[in-house]
């Protein structure tokens, strides 16, 4: 008898708890934090992950004008090489190519083939790397250019029949 007293006793108090719980509280419940946005993961800096065609976006956080402005990299990490379309220091559009390297600490360097001995005017530390977007920044010019990853470079920019519109 005195083991089903201390049953129900039990009993009871777990169905007091139990309704105690479920009142209704004058504390709202607290507004969920969202979630962060996932970081991009980087990649490492190697030719494999550079070979690709690249769109420069921004110069030193100043947007490039895709209407009137363009300027494309194509690289290819496999030979080392690259052609570049570009229009933003004329109203016509420009190729140029040539060879570049990855040094250490991700410090990339090329030369013009077009214009023998030329090398280009800085050297660039690719700061950061993912699958769809890089950023160089000048060794001595510190500027920092923003590149996003494209599919292709427009048809009428490789035929050189692209106009500039004003």
């Amino acid at each position: 008898m005195k083991i089903v007293n201390n049953i129900l006793v039990v009993a009871m108090l777990s169905l007091g708890a139990l309704f105690c719980g479920c009142g209704d509280s004058s504390t709202p419940d607290p507004i969920p934090t969202p979630n962060p946005e996932p970081e991009v993961p980087k990649i490492e800096v190697t030719y494999e992950n550079l070979d690709a065609i690249w769109m420069l976006k921004g110069i030193d956080n100043a947007l490039i004008d895709g209407d009137n402005s363009y300027f494309y990299i194509d690289i290819d990490g496999e030979t080392k090489e690259y052609v570049i379309y570009e229009n933003l220091n004329s109203s016509f559009s420009h190729k140029k190519s040539g060879t570049f390297l990855i040094g250490d600490d991700d410090v990339i360097t090329g030369s013009y083939v077009n214009m023998p001995q030329v090398e280009w005017a800085d050297s660039y530390l690719i700061k950061f790397l993912t699958k769809n977007a890089m950023t160089w920044t000048g060794i001595d010019s510190k500027q920092v250019q923003q590149f996003v990853l494209v599919d292709e470079i427009p048809q009428e920019i490789v035929d050189g029949s692209r106009s500039v519109t004003n």
